[in-house]
């Protein structure tokens, strides 16, 4: 590590020890980074790596919770625009040129398959379908899942202004700014989630599991302000919960939602279980600094109670990285009555 960069953990460490918040860096990138890339899976953080100037390739790295330390580094032939759980021990990673499966269940971490989009095609935005496809959206062309041998087949229209997409409840959620529009990729049908209320700015959605025995799907609108929790049967917008900053990456603990807020840096933990749901924690992670430029991605530990923050801000003539992973605990936190 640079002398720069222990001067700056240096003062991080020593702003932060009278908070009850503790911000560390867990690495900082290259100031050119631009993979936002953060998932926890069976006890490891995974975080990818895109290639630079002076090396192509690009890798996913892997890191223990406890300790930070750097625990392997996957080597792969394409870029890391996502990584996604798909079941109990794959990881998929993808992006324009093709994606990986990486089984998490071998600790050694070589277990990898690689699957190449080839010439002509240009995913933008992907996800799986539950079956181990990758399913993606195609400028012009469309919703299509691939195929193999590097043919594609279309799965359904075209939608515009699509943000993210994520498998959750069997169906693939995709947020398109102004709608929430969910996909049947068994049938190719796709249905919009109601928004009488016109809120817009969607950007990334998640399944959480309520102890109640009910799944629900919480999506962030950055652009508006909300964070807003979707029945996945009825397709109605249940709750909304307006915040004072711009909420997007998000996860789940227990009965809560936790949201990464990119403008402020600060996690909030909302209750998914009461109603209406509520924000029952605030932790601020604005220590770090520039260095974790407007953060949004975010991953929990549950053992260690962690919550990694991730942000990728490419800055080429920057001296300083704005593109780092940071864990954040909180020693006055009751994250428990999230369980």
């Amino acid at each position: 590590m640079s002398k720069l960069l222990l001067v700056v953990f240096s003062l991080l460490t020593s702003s932060s020890a009278m908070a009850s918040e503790q911000v560390k860096l867990v690495k900082a990138h290259h100031v050119a980074e631009r993979s936002r890339t953060l998932v926890m899976k069976n006890g490891y953080l995974f975080a990818g790596r895109t290639g630079t100037q002076s090396e192509a390739a690009s890798f996913v790295e892997v890191f223990a919770p406890a300790t930070h330390e750097m625990v392997a580094s996957i080597r792969l032939n394409h870029g890391v625009k996502k990584i996604e759980s798909i079941d109990s021990c794959d990881l998929m990673v993808s992006n324009s040129q093709g994606y990986s499966i990486i089984n998490t269940c071998d600790s050694s971490f070589n277990n990898v398959k690689t699957y190449s989009f080839g010439i002509g095609f240009v995913p933008h935005h992907g996800t799986h379908d539950g079956q181990g496809r990758f399913v993606f959206t195609e400028p012009n062309a469309g919703l299509r899942v691939y195929a193999g041998r590097n043919q594609t087949q279309k799965l359904g229209k075209h939608i515009s202004m699509t943000v993210s997409m994520d498998f959750w409840n069997d169906n693939i959620w995709i947020s398109n700014y102004r709608d929430l529009t969910v996909l049947n990729p068994r049938t190719g049908s796709t249905s919009t989630v109601s928004n009488d209320d016109g809120i817009y700015g969607f950007k990334y959605t998640k399944q959480i599991n309520l102890s109640n025995g009910q799944s629900k799907i919480i999506a962030t609108a950055r652009d508006d302000q909300k964070i807003v929790v979707v029945d996945p049967t009825t397709l109605k917008i249940e709750q909304v919960v307006n915040v004072k900053s711009e909420p997007e990456g998000i996860t789940t603990y227990g009965n809560c939602a936790v949201v990464a807020s990119s403008s402020d840096k600060t996690i909030l933990f909302v209750d998914v279980m009461q109603q209406p749901a509520k924000i029952i924690e605030v932790w601020d992670a604005s220590a770090a600094g520039d260095m974790l430029k407007m953060p949004s991605e975010i991953a929990v530990d549950a053992e260690s109670q962690q919550v990694f923050l991730r942000s990728a801000y490419p800055c080429l003539t920057c001296s300083q990285t704005q593109s780092s992973i940071f864990a954040v605990t909180n020693s006055d936190s009751k994250i428990e009555r999230c369980l």
